[in-house]
């Protein structure tokens, strides 16, 4: 039966143990002290899985090639006859995220976070284009740390591997059916594979949180309230009270965050593109039937639209046939049904991309 170490053991003849950290979702973590490397901090994780298996030390080598400026470096797998087998991992200094939003009692600025947005979704498409790829699955606010040297980091990685025969969790340090806020419905389940979908799931919640200082409502309970004929629970992030997150970005969180993985971003790349185009500036085309807007058709607005244009349709009723050939932002003023379009001869066609909503005011 293998004991729990305490603070002052030494751990392989060279790890001294200064810290328990406490226990992550994932297993218990503490900090200590490599003696053999000018004492440089750092973080040791308990593993559950056999430390002689085959699939530990496979799964040691794969995770020990990984290098990215916003993940944590695992150095090492060690072994201890008292203690068991731990993973070394670089030890990232500095308060979670979950922490600061609670000591300043607000959200954070858009534009910081959109550029933590931007730094994770490229680590987490890292992770995603590994052979085979790996699913952080442990995604929240608690888990993101800023670096002394300001660029944000995403620690307490669960790692859950997938071969590429059957697409299901191989790894040695995969979450426990989780009931977290961040996680997607299918992490909820141990029978159902994660995917590069579920970290998208659990990133957009998270920015979600970040963003407006409200915890969004977890996956469950989302998915009951639409089973008894509700309506979804999850606000838009610009509708929320005091809110200042543009619309567009509220868009993109909202399909991060979709139940179904299907109805998600199909990647964190494209995912990270959607949220460059937010920070690129907007080309706004007032559509109207009035002398004041500058078209009067919106076939006519749509021409030479880039994915950047945003077109504003004014009240009325709009007799022509639309072709949207690029990416495109439409907002109907006003209330639903103010906006109402008559094709004069086949209905609406969309050969690409097409976000439409309605606005008030």
């Amino acid at each position: 039966m293998m004991h729990r170490p305490l603070v002052g053991d030494i751990l392989d003849n060279r790890y001294l143990l200064t810290d328990n950290i406490g226990p992550s979702r994932i297993s218990r973590v503490y900090l200590a002290l490599d003696t053999a490397l000018d004492n440089a901090q750092v973080a040791l994780r308990h593993v559950t899985a056999n430390p002689d298996s085959d699939a530990l030390q496979t799964e040691s080598s794969m995770l020990e090639r990984l290098h990215h400026p916003n993940l944590p470096k695992v150095i090492d797998l060690i072994t201890d006859q008292r203690f068991g087998a731990f993973f070394v991992i670089q030890y990232i200094r500095g308060d979670d995220l979950e922490l600061r939003l609670h000591q300043q009692h607000s959200p954070f600025p858009v534009d910081t976070v959109l550029v933590w947005a931007d730094d994770l979704l490229n680590a987490l498409d890292y992770l995603h284009q590994q052979t085979p790829l790996i699913i952080h699955a442990n995604i929240c606010p608690r888990n993101l740390k800023q670096h002394p040297d300001g660029h944000i980091v995403l620690v307490e990685p669960a790692f859950a591997t997938h071969n590429d025969t059957n697409n299901h969790p191989t790894n040695t340090m995969r979450p426990p059916n989780s009931t977290s806020i961040y996680a997607p419905l299918e992490q909820r389940f141990s029978t159902i594979p994660l995917s590069p979908q579920s970290d998208i799931y659990a990133l957009g919640a998270t920015l979600y949180h970040l963003l407006t200082a409200t915890e969004p409502p977890d996956a469950a309970t989302r998915q009951m309230a639409l089973a008894a004929g509700d309506s979804d629970p999850l606000r838009p992030a610009h509708l929320l009270t005091d809110s200042v997150v543009p619309e567009r970005l509220a868009y993109v969180l909202h399909k991060a965050m979709a139940l179904s993985p299907e109805r998600r971003y199909a990647s964190a790349a494209d995912m990270r593109h959607a949220l460059q185009q937010v920070r690129q500036p907007q080309h706004v085309r007032i559509v109207g039937q009035t002398s004041d807007a500058a078209y009067q058709t919106i076939q006519a607005a749509l021409h030479d639209a880039t994915p950047e244009t945003v077109i504003l349709i004014e009240p009325g009723t709009y007799q022509e046939s639309i072709v949207i050939e690029q990416p495109v932002t439409i907002i109907g003023q006003q209330n639903q049904g103010d906006v109402i379009i008559q094709s004069t001869d086949w209905p609406l066609h969309h050969r690409e991309s097409c976000q439409c909503a309605t606005s008030p005011g």
